[in-house]
């Protein structure tokens, strides 16, 4: 995610980190929906276990989004309804950091991004 063009992030990156989501949620399917979403809180990237219908890609507007925004801790667990599958979920967020490659990386600032898990309430499987 150190690419500024979109393109490259797309071409480059993004398959790679889709890899690494699936082999991750092979190990813990629990974890049955994994995304990155942009400052913005548009969803820049998902892996889900199965196929799951996404009702949005833009989470700037949801209460969720705006609980990270708005927290002074880097992990943040919250309970939401997810209305992708209609059940609660525990969310988990963690805040990632990417330095603007076009800037000297001594005076760099990061741009934060924020990286999630849903995992699934026990007895929904």
């Amino acid at each position: 995610m150190l690419v500024d063009d979109e393109g490259q992030r797309y071409q480059l990156l993004q398959p790679g980190l889709l890899k690494l989501f699936a082999s991750y949620q092979s190990a813990y399917p629990e974890d049955y929906e994994i995304r990155v979403l942009l400052p913005d809180g548009y969803e820049d990237t998902r892996s889900t276990v199965e196929p799951i219908a996404n009702h949005t890609d833009e989470e700037g507007d949801t209460e969720s989004f705006r609980n990270m925004q708005e927290s002074e801790h880097d992990v943040l667990i919250q309970l939401v309804h997810d209305t992708n599958v209609d059940t609660p979920a525990l969310m988990v967020s963690r805040r990632i950091a990417m330095v603007e490659s076009s800037v000297d990386p001594i005076d760099a600032t990061a741009l934060h991004h924020c990286h999630e898990q849903k995992l699934e309430p026990q007895g929904n499987r």
